[in-house]
């Protein structure tokens, strides 16, 4: 399985609620290294200040370890509910690598305000490829929970652009071949799916990788991959706010 090496640190305001991509993690060869982007600047107007354990704002900081803030955001191997866990993501109980698990649960703790995502990896065919749980369902009303439950494996997803949302005018909503809404794409996508959809017809192509069953939280309900042609020329998250700030 080929997954993404890298992953970036997103911040919560917790009044306004807006997100503000903060940071980068990426591993090469074991080993880890972590820097501050741009965001992280923009979110200073909205309260965020350094993290403990990276307290420059202008330094790249490297490891042969997780680094500790992201180690204490896996689930123990030791749990009983770790083989659980693991199906949710849909990953083997024996996969190793912690970016990649990190970069499907999300890393969210109720201690902090962050939240961890992947960045799309390029795949032997030169396809842009990524998986993602569905955002927002608790917004939506009962059905669409329900119609969540029904959907089957591979079955494809929808896309469509929720230019009146209030919120975020860049949202695009998931929706079942029969109009039903299932919930959003994540918002760190939004910009690039955009622009993937912009340069080709009848593209991205997602579709349901797995449905966890209550009480599995809504957050973990809907696991989707994401299929498309990776442009020429294109770079993900190549947005102002994705610039390292590292000397």
């Amino acid at each position: 399985m080929i997954e993404s090496h890298t992953l970036y640190v997103a911040w919560q305001n917790p009044d306004s609620r807006r997100w503000f991509p903060i940071a980068r993690l990426h591993k090469e060869t074991g080993h880890y290294s972590f820097c501050y982007l741009r965001g992280a600047e923009q979110a200073g107007g909205s309260g965020f200040s350094a993290l403990i354990p990276f307290p420059d704002l202008h330094k790249t900081y490297e490891s042969n370890e997780l680094f500790p803030l992201f180690q204490n955001r896996l689930l123990p191997r030791s749990r009983p509910d770790y083989e659980q866990h693991m199906s949710r993501l849909d990953l083997s109980p024996e996969q190793n690598d912690p970016l990649v698990i990190l970069g499907r649960n999300g890393g969210r703790r109720v201690t902090d305000s962050l939240e961890v995502f992947p960045a799309p990896f390029r795949s032997p065919e030169g396809r842009y490829r990524v998986h993602f749980f569905a955002h927002g369902l608790r917004h939506l009303p009962p059905e669409s929970t329900t119609t969540v439950s029904t959907l089957q494996r591979m079955e494809r997803l929808l896309l469509c652009y929720d230019v009146q949302n209030p919120t975020d005018s860049n949202a695009i909503l998931l929706r079942t071949q029969a109009g039903q809404l299932v919930g959003w794409t994540p918002r760190y996508l939004c910009h690039d799916l955009k622009e993937v959809c912009d340069r080709y017809d009848h593209e991205p192509i997602v579709s349901v990788v797995r449905v966890n069953p209550h009480p599995a939280p809504l957050g973990q309900r809907l696991l989707c991959k994401l299929d498309a042609n990776w442009p020429d020329g294109f770079m993900p998250f190549s947005t102002p706010e994705y610039e390292s700030l590292a000397r």
